[in-house]
């Protein structure tokens, strides 16, 4: 039976790259990867291939502590909380740039909520996310929290924003 432990952040955001790609055909290397701004595909999507789908893992730029952990000097845990954002880039296909927006969200092969919300709700929500040696490393499953869809004509890129709620303890060594 796993045992809950303590990680960090970057062992949890390496960790939901891992899960995205082993759960979503086509994603790899290439279309799936950590970011620091989950817009940052979007003015060069088309110059690398034009039908490409990205999914960008970006954490929120903060978080929270649990105050009910932080107590002491010496070494301590602390509940920590924060949410990380999948940002799934689809290029606008030519179709979809003459008033045919319905085919960009809901086009069975290839729409926003039809085809990739859903693959990016079944490979994390709900997921209890795990380490190399099979231990869960969050205190609970990933929580989604909330979505944003976005389309740009002039960059000829849309996208749809997915955050889940991510809770994990994380030791610590205080000042004393």
């Amino acid at each position: 039976m796993p045992n809950r432990i303590e990680s960090t952040l970057d062992v949890i955001l390496s960790r939901i790259v891992e899960r995205l790609k082993f759960v979503i055909p086509g994603a790899d290397d290439q279309t799936c990867y950590l970011a620091d701004d989950p817009d940052e595909l979007r003015s060069g999507l088309l110059k690398t291939a034009p039908a490409e789908v990205c999914f960008l893992v970006c954490p929120a730029p903060g978080g929270q502590f649990d105050p009910a952990f932080w107590a002491g000097g010496g070494e301590f845990t602390i509940e920590v909380n924060t949410v990380v954002t999948v940002t799934v880039h689809k290029a606008i296909e030519l179709a979809d740039q003459q008033g045919r927006g319905r085919e960009l969200l809901t086009a069975a092969n290839r729409g926003l909520f039809s085809q990739y919300m859903p693959l990016v709700m079944t490979a994390l929500a709900g997921h209890d996310l795990t380490n190399t040696d099979g231990n869960w490393i969050l205190s609970k499953a990933l929580e989604p929290l909330d979505y944003n869809w976005d389309r740009e004509p002039k960059r000829r890129t849309s996208s749809i924003q997915i955050g889940f709620g991510v809770n994990w303890q994380q030791k610590f060594t205080a000042a004393v």
